[in-house]
């Protein structure tokens, strides 16, 4: 059994040149971004500042959030990071073992966002102030979004990763629910037939079989025209006419 488990392993198309050349990149440039991010706003803003960018809409406001993202599961940093771990290293090996690339990007986009906020809580500071102030393990928070339909949020832009994440998930399984009911074309069948074949040659009657291909087309279920050689006379056959 497990030999046959490590074959099939050996053996898989695991798409690394995809994934080394495509994906890897995406990871890199959007952990980096994220990563910025959170430096600058540590550098030149101090915790509970906040900055008007779009009026009444976009705000920056610095925070150390000890929950997840919008406030999920608010002061419970060990809770939030491991399933956080749990989410990054099953994203991770779906990504080792996923070979359809639109789910690739997909995955890459939300391990990228798991995976900035889970390793951003290391090095996070320490809350000062509020009521989790002293706590450790939170993840820097400044996009503050004032919206009447879901009313207001704090975030970052790794969470930002993860939202796009599932939206591109949420399509890839909409196209692969057309595509189970969209009708493949028809193609043809090839069809191998033993078929044989009487030769009058004249001067005596030779039998023989040979092997010819049909090709039936789905639509009409028509035999296409078999092309049949003649064999040809043997040399005794040649000489003894030309006498």
């Amino acid at each position: 059994m497990w030999l046959n488990v490590a074959g099939k392993l050996r053996h898989y198309e695991y798409q690394w040149k995809f994934k080394l050349l495509v994906c890897l990149p995406i990871f890199l440039v959007l952990v980096a971004i994220d990563w910025i991010s959170k430096g600058l706003i540590t550098t030149y803003m101090v915790q509970g500042e906040e900055k008007e960018v779009i009026k009444n809409f976009l705000f920056f406001h610095f925070v150390i959030n000890p929950g997840a993202a919008k406030g999920m599961l608010d002061g419970q940093p060990i809770l939030v990071m491991t399933i956080a771990t749990i989410l990054t290293v099953f994203m991770f090996t779906a990504i080792i073992f996923t070979t359809d690339k639109k789910w690739l990007i997909g995955f890459t986009i939300f391990l990228s966002g798991s995976f900035a906020n889970l390793l951003a809580r290391a090095w996070a500071p320490m809350i000062s102030v509020g009521e989790h102030e002293g706590v450790m393990g939170g993840v820097v928070d400044f996009i503050k979004i004032k919206w009447w339909l879901f009313g207001d949020f704090i975030m970052n832009i790794a969470d930002a990763w993860v939202s796009i994440s599932i939206g591109v998930l949420v399509l890839c399984v909409l196209i692969d629910i057309i595509k189970m009911f969209v009708k493949p074309k028809a193609k043809d069948v090839q069809d191998q037939s033993i078929v044989t074949i009487e030769i009058n040659t004249g001067t005596n009657e030779t039998q023989t079989t040979v092997k010819t291909e049909g090709t039936i087309d789905a639509k009409s279920n028509s035999k296409r025209k078999e092309k049949v050689c003649k064999k040809p006379k043997s040399l005794k056959q040649k000489k003894t006419t030309k006498d």
